[in-house]
């Protein structure tokens, strides 16, 4: 009866994490390609990257059992500007047997997407073209862009570069692998954008925040953009310290002097251990270290998904309790005020180009869903931060609900 009740909970997980991490794409608009292409990493520029190794590893899936293929590829399409969107999309994590492999539906094992997906957008919820894919609507500002897509298949954030065994079987953690032969094609596909926007969705935010410095030292010259929408790192101090049931486990390659493209001077994480490294620290640092980029995070206040994750990390010994995440969900919500006013405290005192956007309510993820439009949060509305995040206007400053749509205090207890 226990394993069946887990079983139901981890269904329920499944829905809520594949409801918001889907993606959207495509249509037309004059001026904009509505093309989307499959870069298959193996086989794209003739082979060029046939070869291509981080950690003595090849680019993989999480080759995780029941999966139909390990393969990694990505997507691009080029719009009619000299300014580029690199997107992380996201799909959950997995860093113990519990989640990579006995209840492995809380993160993404391979790429579901093709080229006709992205161009028909039904795979999407609603099937809707919606937020920043939206090219049909005027008031986009990335319509005209050249678009990168980058799939989420290891259940490691896209910070991985090493296999670990389970249980005797083997998730392949290869997210920075397949990040890193992403840029070698961008690289050479884009020579020198005037502007770039990196961004990603819930794990995807992860990964866009982590690898930001890879992307900005391989254009030194282009105009960096960073958000994070719903990925606030809000974890427990086992998830970042346990060698062998954390991230630690994963083999992550911080961005490091040694790591990152010849002539860097990031230098912040060149002798720091990956147990004491946080999301706070990797926003600090690179904010403060490339003060011309503009860096944004955008959560709601009371983000279900992030929460039942954090709740995760709590009972990773306990499925059947992973969903039951109302005794953490105050928690969740102090902390998370905690972290961004620490961000912002420590970027502020040497650069001012950092700031938040905690939205009302408790859904996961916007950028890709046209709430992107509507949203308004304290009198401002979220298209014009990130209007103002690119044109340096007065908007993109803090910005925190005054009524935060608190969910139904019968089923979450209210918080302070």
């Amino acid at each position: 009866m226990k394993n069946k009740t887990a079983a139901a909970i981890i269904a329920c997980i499944f829905i809520s994490l594949y409801l918001f991490t889907g993606c959207n794409n495509s249509g037309s608009s004059e001026g904009a390609s509505s093309t989307w292409k499959k870069i298959d990493w193996k086989t794209a520029d003739s082979g060029a990257y046939a070869n291509f190794k981080v950690n003595g590893l090849s680019p993989s899936c999480s080759n995780a059992p029941g999966t139909s293929s390990s393969d990694f590829y990505f997507f691009a399409r080029t719009g009619s500007s000299n300014n580029l969107v690199i997107f992380f999309k996201g799909g959950g994590a997995c860093w113990h047997k519990n989640n990579c492999i006995t209840y492995s539906t809380v993160y993404n094992k391979e790429i579901s997407e093709t080229v006709d997906d992205l161009e028909s957008a039904t795979w999407n919820v609603g099937g809707s073209l919606d937020g920043i894919f939206d090219i049909t609507n005027e008031d986009n500002p990335f319509r005209d862009w050249s678009m990168v897509y980058i799939p989420y298949c290891t259940g490691d954030l896209g910070w991985g570069a090493g296999d670990k065994t389970y249980d005797g079987d083997a998730i392949r953690h290869r997210g920075h692998v397949n990040f890193r032969v992403a840029l070698e094609w961008i690289t050479e596909h884009f020579e020198s954008p005037d502007e770039i926007m990196v961004c990603g969705t819930s794990a995807g935010a992860f990964n866009a925040a982590f690898n930001f410095p890879f992307i900005k030292e391989s254009f030194r010259d282009s105009q960096l953009y960073l958000i994070g929408d719903s990925g606030i790192g809000v974890v427990t101090d086992e998830f970042r310290t346990d060698p062998d049931n954390g991230i630690v486990s994963w083999s992550i390659q911080p961005p490091t002097t040694d790591t990152l493209p010849d002539g860097s001077t990031f230098d912040d994480f060149n002798s720091a251990a990956i147990s004491d490294i946080t999301m706070s620290d990797i926003y600090i640092a690179i904010a403060n270290h490339y003060d011309d980029a503009v860096i944004g995070q955008y959560t709601t206040e009371y983000d279900t998904t992030m929460t039942m994750f954090y709740n995760m990390m709590i009972e990773i010994d306990t499925p059947a309790n992973w969903a039951n995440y109302s005794g953490v969900w105050c928690d969740w919500v102090s902390k998370m005020h905690d972290i961004l006013d620490e961000e912002y405290m420590d970027i502020s005192v040497d650069a001012d180009n950092f700031h938040y956007y905690i939205a009302p309510g408790k859904v996961h993820t916007i950028l890709k869903f046209d709430d992107m439009y509507t949203m308004t949060s304290n009198s401002t509305a979220l298209l014009d931060w990130i209007n103002a995040m690119m044109d340096g206007g007065s908007a993109f400053n803090n910005v925190a609900c005054v009524d935060c749509e608190e969910p139904d205090t019968e089923t979450f207890p209210s918080c302070p």
